[in-house]
């Protein structure tokens, strides 16, 4: 018989995430209208709930049941690499400067830019094709929202008052 695969770094924590959103699940299913019934507005997501909390239960016994992995010393690193590699945090980070500069600088170029820093950081290095697939991007979104459904792109505080 062979001997059980070793979990990985990480894994009884996000099996435990998991089974706690599961049970969230199913109390915010819950007070949609209780118990009533089988045929109540919360009994099919009660049940889909349920019965999610139910396999993540199993999973948690399966991979408690299997030996951690100590076959490297520096289990941190492990897991920053595995579950947190960088180009995730670089990106984790594009996000939130996309945010947080889209009402200052305006969607059109602060979406080129991200467009533009998500590209090489995902692994394209050829920037002419970065920067057509960007503008193309960016014109068919701006012709969509702004010519075909009337609405109006943030334009950011920078620009305002550059061309009123």
């Amino acid at each position: 018989m062979s001997e059980p695969k070793p979990r990985l770094v990480g894994e009884v924590f996000f099996v435990l995430l998991l089974l706690a959103v599961s049970l969230f699940l199913l109390w915010s299913a819950y007070t949609i209208s209780g118990f009533e019934s089988f045929a109540s507005a919360g009994a099919v997501p009660m049940a889909a709930a349920g019965l999610m909390a139910v396999c993540a239960l199993a999973i948690l016994v399966q991979t408690l049941r299997r030996p951690p992995d100590t076959t490297e010393a520096s289990t941190l690193r492990r897991l920053m690499v595995q579950v947190t590699p960088p180009a995730l945090l670089v990106m984790l980070v594009l996000i939130v400067l996309y945010v947080v500069l889209l009402e200052q600088i305006g969607f059109l170029l602060v979406s080129f830019l991200f467009l533009l820093a998500s590209m090489f950081v995902l692994g394209s290095y050829r920037w002419v094709m970065n920067l057509v697939v960007s503008v193309g991007t960016l014109g068919v979104i701006y012709i969509v929202f702004e010519e075909l459904f009337s609405v109006v792109l943030p334009a950011g505080l920078l620009w305002q008052g550059v061309f009123q």
